[in-house]
């Protein structure tokens, strides 16, 4: 009886180390398979971003669905392919590319609510769309009486976009530009100079105020914005700059210099 029973012992030693085996096997399998998954997905999503350099934008956004099928749970994935979409509706003025877009970027939000930044391409293309001429080819799709309701999502994005970035230049900037077409004015310039309060060396910002300024009759003001610009341009001019400090500097005031001076303002 007890060389019996340690034979049945043995027996299921032996039977536990073989499933345990065989399971360890599957679930580092299955550990491999999603690791390939994800690392496939990320390589076609390059695939599909070189495309688009190359101004293939169908191909593009094949690459970029099958990147989504893959690994769908990847918020820049469809930020991507919304931008794709968004660029061919540029191009062809096709409606269904401007619903695909809402859509992605929707999904993206869903993705990663947090991220101002999808906020605020849905901003820009509610706005994009507002600001189009409806009389086009293009915007065939919106009509006049769409336009306020554009312009009332594209605020309700930027604010969205601004609540998760509170310090975001850029979100203030563009929320100004919003308020300013929406007629107003006062609290358009109050966002960009809070904009230019929170990065002084913000250009865009200073730009913008001093167009403002000099289209209320504020001279010495937009003059005072313009050589905050030449002074900042030029105290940075020599320095090695990173990408956001480029996008903040590398403004052309060209435009600016020929408006003041058909305003009579002294350079």
């Amino acid at each position: 009886l007890s060389s019996s029973h340690e034979a049945e012992s043995r027996v299921l030693t032996i039977r536990s180390r073989a499933v345990a085996v065989v399971l360890s096997t599957v679930v580092i399998g299955m550990c491999v398979m999603e690791v390939v998954r994800l690392g496939w997905a990320w390589v076609v999503y390059e695939q599909g971003s070189q495309a688009v350099m190359r101004q293939d934008l169908s191909g593009g956004m094949e690459h970029y669905s099958h990147a989504i099928a893959l690994d769908p749970g990847k918020a820049m994935y469809h930020k991507s392919l919304a931008a794709a979409h968004f660029q061919r509706f540029q191009k062809s003025g096709a409606a269904e590319a401007v619903q695909a877009t809402v859509v992605e970027l929707q999904a993206a939000t869903a993705l990663n609510p947090l991220d101002g930044r999808t906020h605020e391409r849905m901003a820009a293309v509610y706005f994009f769309l507002a600001m189009a001429q409806p009389d086009t080819k293009r915007m065939a799709l919106v009509q006049r009486e769409q336009r306020a309701v554009l312009l009332e999502s594209a605020t309700s994005s930027y604010l969205q976009a601004l609540e998760r970035e509170p310090f975001s230049a850029f979100h203030r900037l563009e929320l100004g530009r919003l308020s300013s077409v929406r007629g107003d004015r006062e609290g358009a310039q109050r966002l960009v100079q809070e904009a230019v309060a929170i990065e002084p060396n913000f250009l865009p910002g200073r730009l913008w105020l001093a167009r403002h300024y000099l289209d209320t009759q504020q001279l010495d003001a937009a003059l005072n914005e313009y050589r905050q610009v030449v002074d900042r341009q030029s105290r940075y001019d020599s320095r090695q700059k990173g990408a956001t400090e480029q996008q903040f500097l590398n403004v052309d005031r060209r435009e600016l210099e020929a408006a003041l001076e058909r305003a009579g303002v002294r350079i």
